[in-house]
């Protein structure tokens, strides 16, 4: 029993209550003072608040939120929500380890937020968010590689799906716009709600055309009407997340929570923020300011409005920025009651989560109690005294329960053979010596990982000489890893013969290339069975400890 406390929910406010928890629910909401049932543990909260738990309508799991990406975040992420008093997150994009890390919080096995899940991103080559950068675990790609294998991937063990309709915000040049009549069929077999990432008026109002749910920002490139009956995430500390940072009120914020090297990556970018450019900085600028415009008009068109921070983009903390978040909305003059239900029994409502988003009878004791009062200001909801997640208090300086074998958090997780991959979050096979070309990894390739630990990956599959990574709009060429194990990397507009290096761009060789680090030009891999190097070349087999490897066109 929580005796004497305060009662803040989306009902309005209660003084003077007491709170009955049996087991993983709320019993009851009652007067304060008793009486009380045989044998139950009371415990007095006089002056306290009470809360539901918070949900975050758009986040990144996977994501740390630094300019220079941060591997292995992932269990620091999970613990900062929790002791932000997040206890359920809407996970907007990420690589299908989700679903097991979801699945595993779901059964009790590990302490964390509830989530809805997407999986990765429906997109098109070279669109949001893989406008650079071919990145199989963040997005699934509709159209080129086929609609019908996206679909698949993704409709798999998703809760909901998210797509990108988006044009060209985030590129100086046009970029490849999402097909509406592949959006159309998205929408008609997704398995939940579909949320979609829109720029522009025309997005968003094509988004509502073809059957998407919610907005999953809302749009920055201009001020717009809101489209009828669609609800949007806020996320309006993403856009504004270059302005904290550079202002000192992101590092002036409590991250205790926060992982020191992302911690350090802001710190070093905002003591340089020409790291920014100039160009992102001034856009984002614009993109704040238009994304807050349409926000605080839209709430006065009565349009539902979920609180979503974006935690995991770009300097946006995972916990923390949903409060950020809701501080934002009070200062568009909403009161701070209705602030609270967008981030408790909106998303409810529209996940589905039916025993989430009140502090009442049957209700999950997913809650947090205060040590001030949020009626006056939502900055109370910081002042957190404890969480309670299931009916019981959380260590909010960790994560509790154990993985189980689809999904790691550390290597002590696996078995002593296997070290957790902070890619995948998977238990991958240790091996000998990172990056021999001769490995004990069978098809995969001996890596070390960002834990320091070496051990097997495995990486796409390509031809060195079909040069057939794809899709063909990133430019990407086949390289070998090891004896067996080839890998797509990012190419270049270098040609046969010219220079070259192995950081990309420009300097990298082209599709079907090798950029040799003998002579540090492209050579042109071959066939020894059947070559087709020029005239006066030779199709040459390169060894390693007496092993044929690849050959070069020389």
């Amino acid at each position: 029993m929580l005796d004497r406390v305060h009662v803040l929910d989306a009902a309005g406010a209660r003084r003077d209550r007491a709170v009955v928890v049996g087991g993983d629910l709320v019993y009851a909401e009652q007067d304060a003072g008793g009486p009380w049932p045989a044998g139950a543990t009371v415990q007095d909260q006089a002056g306290r608040w009470l809360v539901p738990g918070l949900i975050d309508a758009h986040v990144h799991l996977y994501l740390s939120g630094a300019l220079d990406e941060v591997e292995g975040t992932l269990p620091a992420n999970l613990a900062a929500q929790l002791a932000w008093g997040v206890v359920g997150v809407v996970d907007l994009g990420a690589p299908e380890g989700i679903f097991d890390l979801r699945d595993r919080i779901a059964s009790g096995g590990l302490d964390g937020p509830r989530i809805f899940a997407t999986g990765p991103f429906l997109t098109v080559p070279g669109s949001h968010p893989c406008e650079l950068v071919n990145d199989r675990d963040q997005c699934r790609f509709v159209g080129e590689d086929g609609s019908a294998t996206a679909l698949a991937l993704a409709l798999g063990r998703a809760d909901g799906l998210k797509v990108a309709l988006a044009d060209a915000a985030f590129t100086p040049w046009p970029t490849p716009r999402l097909d509406l009549g592949d959006l159309a069929s998205i929408t008609a077999a997704a398995p939940g709600p579909v949320f979609a990432h829109v720029d522009t008026p025309t997005d968003a109002a094509d988004a509502r055309a073809q059957g998407v749910a919610v907005l999953a920002h809302p749009v920055f490139s201009t001020p717009a009407a809101p489209p009828p009956g669609l609800p949007v995430t806020s996320t309006l500390s993403a856009f504004h997340g270059p302005e904290s940072l550079l202002s000192g009120a992101l590092l002036a914020e409590d991250l205790r929570h926060t992982p020191a090297a992302v911690q350090a990556d802001w710190e070093a970018v905002a003591a340089r923020p020409a790291l920014l450019g100039e160009a992102f900085r001034s856009a984002a600028a614009d993109w704040a300011a238009a994304a807050t415009a349409n926000v605080e008009s839209w709430l006065q068109q009565d349009v539902v409005v979920l609180a979503g921070s974006d935690a995991g983009y770009l300097f946006v903390p995972h916990g923390l920025g949903l409060h950020q978040e809701l501080a934002r909305l009070q200062a568009l003059g909403l009161p701070p009651a209705a602030v609270l239900a967008m981030a408790t029994a909106a998303p409810a409502a529209l996940l589905g989560w039916d025993d989430l988003g009140f502090v009442g009878a049957g209700y999950r004791a997913d809650l947090l109690l205060l040590d001030a009062d949020p009626t006056a200001d939502v900055a109370a909801l910081r002042a957190i005294h404890e969480v309670w997640l299931g009916g019981r208090p959380v260590d909010r300086g960790g994560l509790g329960g154990s993985t189980g074998a689809a999904l790691c958090l550390s290597s002590a997780d696996c078995p002593a053979d296997q070290a957790c991959d902070p890619q995948t979050w998977a238990c991958a096979d240790r091996c000998a010596q990172p990056w021999a070309v001769l490995d004990d990894c069978g098809a995969d390739a001996c890596v070390e990982s960002s834990t320091g630990e070496a051990l097997c990956r495995a990486y796409a599959d390509c031809g060195l000489v079909a040069a057939d990574c794809t899709p063909a709009w990133y430019g990407e060429t086949c390289v070998p890893v090891d004896i067996d194990t080839n890998r797509c990397w990012p190419g270049g507009l270098a040609e046969e013969g010219e220079a070259c290096d192995w950081e990309g761009g420009l300097g990298g060789c082209g599709p079907g290339l090798y950029c040799s680090p003998v002579s540090g030009r492209c050579l042109r891999h071959c066939d020894p069975a059947a070559p087709d190097c020029a005239a006066d070349q030779t199709c040459v087999v390169q060894q390693w400890e007496g092993e044929d490897w690849f050959a070069l066109c020389l």
